[in-house]
């Protein structure tokens, strides 16, 4: 992956593309629209597409070979093989949870596990137990973030692996038809005791603005220590940072 266009941010950094001027989510309530948070520097604030066949071996503590053979998609492995882990079992699901998807088949999804692994209410959660928290709308029944914690999950993953999997929880139909090619970032802190985070973020192109209930913007971001992803989640575009100190490259594929 070539990097370019570093510049060093001291400050509050606001997380945007130029390029990207995100469209207004049509005809959705006034609390599904603003979705932006606030993350400080020390902690963030939470509760390209496809269906992809990991063929290579994922780095992980002691099962790799059973977590790939697992996210395959020749596996036969279901949400209830006891055999697999609770996040062997979530990423091996063949349904999976995505963003834009139903919110009230996300909490039947979650019933298949132990209260606190995958959580629909922000009650359940817990920091170092949960391993996928999803939020969304009854009124609408659409999810609207989805929050994967590899930390809790006993795997070691670098950015390419955990993009992998973070692909299976967007729609392929709906990314590839209605949204441009993702923009990616860089944040490096000079403060290396600190995460550095890689937002990827797909923009609605002319096609996708005429389109009602989709958001302007769809964001990921990646929080990376020491070249392993120990969290990501999806929600609206990219959220509002106060990071001090940090050195920003645009990443190319």
């Amino acid at each position: 992956m070539k990097k370019t266009v570093c510049i060093v941010i001291s400050g509050v950094i606001a997380f945007s593309l130029a390029a990207c001027v995100p469209a207004p989510k049509n005809s959705m309530p006034d609390s599904t629209v603003n979705k932006t948070t606030t993350i400080e520097s020390d902690k963030i604030e939470t509760s390209e597409i496809s269906q992809i066949e990991i063929s290579e071996q994922l780095e992980t503590t002691g099962e790799s070979d059973k977590i790939t053979e697992s996210i395959s998609n020749n596996s036969t492995a279901t949400t209830t093989d006891k055999t697999l882990s609770d996040f062997e079992r979530i990423i091996a699901s063949d349904n999976l949870p995505q963003y834009y998807g139903s919110y009230k088949e996300a909490e039947e999804f979650g019933k298949q596990f132990e209260k606190n692994i995958v959580t629909t209410d922000s009650y359940d959660f817990k920091s170092d137990v949960t391993i996928l928290a999803i939020s969304g709308y009854w009124a609408t029944d659409e999810i609207s973030s989805i929050e994967l914690y590899f930390k809790n999950a006993d795997t070691s993953l670098d950015f390419e692996k955990a993009q992998e999997i973070m692909s299976k929880f967007l729609s392929t139909e709906i990314i590839s038809k209605y949204y441009d090619k993702p923009e990616k970032e860089l944040y490096t802190p000079n403060d290396k005791t600190e995460s550095s985070y890689i937002t990827v973020l797909y923009c609605l192109n002319d096609e996708g603005k005429n389109v009602e209930g989709l958001d302007g913007q769809i964001g990921i971001i990646y929080e990376m220590q020491d070249d392993i992803c120990v969290m990501a989640y999806i929600r609206f575009g990219i959220p509002w940072r106060q990071l001090h100190d940090y050195t920003v490259e645009r990443l190319e594929d």
